[in-house]
């Protein structure tokens, strides 16, 4: 995951608080990204303070209005941490509470794709436009690679030719979910497709 570009007046207060995450043993990458969507819209708003206020924190909450209730109590979980770090430097920088961000958490249902879908999906995969090209290859074997492995979108996206063992029929998942990393198992069928993909 690429490092975020905080460009606010608050840029190197976010980058301070970044480190000093990372110092206790934390990755916070995925948590460094949340924090640069607060840090992009301070750059919008024409931010000009020292420390985030109530007023500025009730607007951004209100921005994110549209989102997931579990991605926007996310995001303003780690805006929260933040302001508790700045306080130790800015006594009258202000922190939502805790319960600001509560609200009805859903979950999404998940959808299960019979045969016959996963069939007709693929089919249209190697009918994208432009023919000839990667494009509609690509799409196929991202999809199937999905429906054989149990790999995340993110997973499948990361992997490089080297995590490929085509010999030993498995794949190599750097930190996945959790931070986790784990070899998975492919068919022969599988195997088969990237090889054509490769």
């Amino acid at each position: 995951m690429n490092e975020p570009v905080f460009a606010s007046l608050l840029a190197d207060r976010f980058m301070d608080f970044v480190a000093f995450r990372r110092s206790g043993g934390a990755d916070y990458c995925g948590r460094a990204k949340v924090l640069s969507y607060f840090d992009r819209f301070l750059c919008h708003q024409g931010f000009g303070g020292s420390y985030p206020s109530r007023d500025i924190l009730d607007q951004y909450l209100t921005s994110l209005i549209h989102l997931n209730p579990n991605t926007r109590a996310n995001r303003l979980s780690v805006v929260r941490q933040f302001c508790m770090y700045m306080r130790q430097f800015v006594p009258q920088c202000y922190v939502p509470e805790p319960t600001a961000r509560t609200g009805q958490k859903l979950s999404r249902t998940p959808y299960i794709f019979t045969d016959n879908e996963i069939k007709a999906l693929l089919v249209a995969a190697r009918h994208l436009s432009p023919p000839g090209s990667l494009r509609p290859m690509t799409f196929y074997t991202l999809f199937g690679l999905l429906y054989t492995t149990g790999l995340r979108v993110g997973e499948a996206i990361a992997l490089d030719l080297a995590d490929v063992d085509l010999a030993r029929q498995r794949l190599f998942v750097h930190q996945g979910k959790f931070r986790k990393s784990r070899w998975i198992p492919m068919s022969a069928s599988t195997c088969s497709v990237l090889q054509r993909y490769i």
